[in-house]
């Protein structure tokens, strides 16, 4: 979520706690911030998938 807009930038829905969800949410807000000219910095919860 764009902290300044509110708008999600990058989100992934899947059936199972694996990284691989973390890593789509991650790479659609960097394609999105990427397509929009801007930079992006990631800030995570530290939940399991992030520590895989």
């Amino acid at each position: 979520m764009d902290a300044y807009s509110r708008k999600i930038v990058g989100s992934h829905l899947d059936k199972t706690m694996e990284a691989r969800g973390s890593v789509c949410a991650l790479e659609m807000a960097i394609w999105t911030r990427a397509k929009a000219g801007g930079t992006l910095v990631h800030h995570s919860d530290r939940g399991v998938q992030y520590c895989s």
